[in-house]
């Protein structure tokens, strides 16, 4: 009697700590998947300030130009010349067009901070072109220029918006290669292939490339090659959406001649 009272008592606390464990690790997941939505959260917040004055670039120019064509309007007006018909009607074209790109501006921003809730079948050089059009502005002031190198479309089937941050992360990282670097000719050149049943994305630049003591650091959490102009969450949190939400993974390799990252994903 006293053997089976103790074996269910033994098994009894067997029982509790089992399912006290259960429970502490099913809590430790939910806090982990918390705290990675938020490191996320932060990395995209990490470069709205950078998105925001692309916005600024991007527009300045063609608010400048619509307040010329405009302007040369009224200096007609006002000094009696005589008002040329096509002239007006191609200024109100030219304005018209500079509106819808400006609007176009807003919508591709707007997009990149939308949550992905389904997947999307996307062609992936239009997703590149994308990118490098809100990064274009960066890219202009210091002189680096882009290459797509396209054979044929490729598509994908994954979630548009976290692709892009990932893609984005990396080529804003590309361009900041260049900072200080005297170089005659700065380039980013990007390219696609299908390799077994995955796509490889290379994104590749001639910049000051990455020591090789600290290649094995690049995805750790806070490390950062920027000093204190880097968060250390761009690479992390990039490698961890493509783990965790794209099936893939980024791999980089690098020289004194520059880096070159291959983005692998697969179809969702």
């Amino acid at each position: 009697m006293k053997v089976l009272i103790f074996s269910f008592l033994l098994l009894s606390l067997i029982s509790f700590i089992v399912l006290y464990y259960q429970r502490k690790v099913r809590m430790l997941h939910f806090q982990l998947a918390q705290k990675n939505e938020m490191l996320i959260l932060k990395s995209k917040q990490a470069v709205m300030g950078e998105m925001i004055s692309m916005i600024a670039h991007q527009w300045r120019q063609p608010l400048s130009m619509v307040t010329l064509q405009i302007s040369n309007l009224e200096f007609d007006k006002m000094f009696g010349r005589v008002m040329d018909e096509d002239k007006v009607w191609n200024t109100f074209r030219q304005v018209s067009d500079t509106m819808v790109y400006l609007s176009e501006t807003v919508d591709d921003f707007q997009t990149y901070f939308l949550t992905d809730k389904e997947t999307q079948k996307i062609e992936v050089h239009e997703l590149l072109g994308k990118v490098l059009k809100l990064v274009s502005p960066r890219a202009k002031v210091k002189q680096i220029n882009f290459e797509i190198h396209k054979e044929k479309d490729i598509y994908l089937q994954t979630y548009r918006n976290e692709l892009m941050q990932v893609l984005l992360n990396i080529v804003n990282n590309g361009i900041d290669a260049f900072e200080g670097l005297q170089r005659e000719e700065k380039h980013i050149f990007l390219h696609v292939k299908e390799h077994e049943n995955m796509i490889e994305i290379f994104i590749e630049d001639n910049g000051c490339g990455i020591l090789e003591e600290n290649l094995h650091k690049l995805f750790s959490p806070n490390f950062s090659t920027k000093g204190k102009n880097g968060t250390g969450l761009g690479l992390y949190m990039s490698q961890q959406i493509m783990q965790n939400h794209l099936h893939g993974k980024i791999n980089i390799q690098s020289s004194p001649k520059g880096s070159s990252v291959i983005v692998s994903v697969g179809n969702l």
